[in-house]
């Protein structure tokens, strides 16, 4: 049957071949409704698939809870350090030991907190499922981890705490230059760069390193020690940026740990030091405060990476030496001098820096890889969709 429009070309004449042209014609533009109407989110598609050159600024909404948390891991971290430091002067363990009894606590501590947490218990078995699936990271985290742990007790048997919070400030440093430049996961700004260096400046003010004593070799040793674990420290760190979105903290330190546990066993058998405890109740006390404290120190830590930026959560370890200062004053009865407060200006007015950079973004949707065989059909449609209604338009739809 013909349709009404049809007919009357029909009835008014003009012979069938003209009849048929127009016929074809109309065939065309309904045929080009469809399409547009079938693929209507195919049009969507076609502009998200564009290359997206133009640079956006972003800003996290929670970017004071990631500051928060890493309050809480430095004020963790001084707790560890300073209580770490006594046990070794008084001779309850020595670095090695101590390192097994410290991560026994760390295992039996955030095992508790994953079983008590009822949203960690219920996904269990995906949190492993993803930590099998980010193997390649895992392992490196975990080496980084027993390296770290181990490079912290020795330096501590050799040199002062304050000296290791001073020189954890190379983090830093060493972050911004491996996220800035090496991975490009984050763009180095100025602004950023400036701030880094006002807080790593204000902890230098506040701890002297000229009091290094760099002509005792035990101490040169100790200083290099450092030196290694806030390059350990600073690739631990890149490696929880990326499995923190997966993997939640506590899981993820968890693992960590159970992973490096017999290095450290093994580490402290071949110093013949497992038979060397004097396990009493006051060591036994240190030693869980101190596995408690690292425990919250790395947890915190890790929980700010996904409100903050690598680079901040490195700078935070300019709050290190102000801690250290304080305690000290409390437990030794040291008075603070007018270099603590200028180096504690100088690290506040870093830390505001870096957090009220903002950090721009280039991102293009080509290289993110991405699309399934549907996506390319539909965007093969869309041109085809294109070339038919160019074609359409070069046709006369007048009426003779």
């Amino acid at each position: 049957r013909l349709q009404p429009h049809r007919l009357d070309r029909a009835r008014m004449g003009g012979g069938a071949d003209r009849t048929a042209d127009l016929d074809a014609h109309d065939d065309r533009n309904e045929g080009l409704r469809r399409i547009d109407s079938k693929n209507f989110k195919a049009l969507g598609l076609l502009e998200a698939n564009k290359p997206n050159t133009t640079k956006t600024t972003t800003t996290s909404p929670p970017v004071y809870w990631g500051v928060l948390l890493l309050l809480l891991s430095k004020l963790s971290g001084c707790g560890h350090i300073v209580t770490t430091r006594l046990l070794l002067r008084l001779g309850y363990f020595t670095p090695a030991n101590l390192a097994v009894l410290r991560n026994v606590v760390t295992v039996f501590f955030l095992g508790a907190l994953l079983l008590l947490k009822s949203d960690l218990r219920k996904n269990l078995k995906h949190i492993a499922g993803e930590v099998r699936s980010n193997w390649r990271s895992v392992v490196p985290g975990a080496a980084g981890t027993f390296v770290l742990q181990t490079l912290v007790m020795q330096s501590l048997d050799l040199i002062p705490a304050t000296n290791l919070a001073v020189l954890s400030l190379l983090s830093p440093p060493f972050l911004f230059v491996i996220a800035g430049f090496i991975l490009k996961t984050e763009r180095p700004t100025w602004v950023r760069f400036a701030g880094m260096v006002a807080a790593v400046a204000g902890a230098v003010v506040i701890i002297d390193p000229t009091g290094f004593e760099a002509g005792d070799a035990k101490a040169t040793v100790g200083n290099l020690l450092c030196a290694g674990m806030a390059l350990c420290y600073a690739i631990i760190v890149t490696v929880q940026k990326h499995l923190v979105a997966s993997v939640p903290a506590a899981a993820l330190q968890f693992t960590f740990t159970a992973y490096a546990f017999p290095f450290f066993v093994l580490l402290a058998a071949c110093f013949g030091d497992l038979g060397s405890m004097a396990l009493t109740a006051e060591s036994a006390g240190g030693a869980a405060i101190v596995g408690v404290f690292a425990s919250l120190d790395y947890y915190f830590a890790f929980a700010s990476l996904k409100y903050v930026s690598t680079l901040l959560v490195g700078l935070s370890n300019s709050l290190l030496p102000l801690f250290v200062g304080i305690a000290t004053y409390f437990v030794n009865g040291e008075r603070l001098s007018w270099k603590d407060l200028v180096g504690a200006a100088l690290i506040l007015a870093g830390m505001v820096t870096v957090i009220a950079a903002k950090t721009e973004q280039v991102e293009r949707a080509a290289g993110r890889g991405g699309g399934d065989d549907a996506d390319g059909k539909a965007l093969l449609e869309l041109d085809e969709l294109d070339r038919v209604s160019r074609e359409s338009r070069a046709i006369p739809t007048e009426v003779p």
